[in-house]
């Protein structure tokens, strides 16, 4: 609560913060999304190192096996990226005011409310609601939401409308809907 008073602009209302509820990193949403690009980056840096030794023998090269073992490894440190996301997602606070959505993850993000012209409040597959603003977020599969969480706020240069912020797993999805509802037609 503290990082959230801590971003208020002066003479901001908090109207309501809480964080992100309970998730399994592996849970049924995510589950066949993760393993299956855990599956593609290790089988594509196999091949990536494969060919390299069989193209560096084929050519008298020296073969540089700390070289294969180092891309090794960064592949399966991407590979399991998700449980990373997910730990991050696990320890967010997130606020609603007056004035704007705020989402603290690692730093604070926010939007103001009247930058956002698409709203949705969606529920996956395994009960989680989360608060999806922008075209962009709204149309996106669903297993997509825990990374577009991370990201910056998109805001289009021409019109300042938001065009990619979520808000995962919120706790008391009801009272959000409530508080939302007087500022935004969700």
């Amino acid at each position: 609560m503290d990082k959230i008073k801590e971003e208020l602009l002066q003479g901001e209302k908090l109207l309501w913060s809480g964080a992100s509820e309970s998730f399994e990193t592996l849970d049924k949403t995510n589950k066949s999304a993760c393993i299956r690009k855990a599956i593609i980056i290790c089988s594509v840096v196999a091949a990536l190192c494969i060919f390299y030794i069989v193209y560096a023998g084929s050519k008298g090269i020296d073969l540089k096996p700390g070289l294969v073992i180092i891309v090794m490894a960064l592949a399966l440190v991407a590979s399991f990226n998700f449980y990373a996301q997910a730990s991050k997602l696990r320890r967010s606070v997130y606020a609603i005011t007056d004035q704007r959505i705020i989402s603290i993850i690692d730093t604070p993000k926010s939007v103001e409310l009247s930058r956002i012209k698409d709203i949705q409040m969606k529920t996956d597959g395994d009960g989680h609601v989360s608060i999806l603003c922008g075209k962009q977020v709204i149309e996106s599969k669903i297993h997509q939401w825990r990374a577009l969480a991370l990201l910056d706020p998109s805001i289009e240069a021409e019109t300042g409308i938001c065009e990619r912020f979520v808000i995962y797993a919120i706790s008391d999805a009801e009272t959000v809907k409530r508080v939302l509802s007087d500022f935004l037609p969700i």
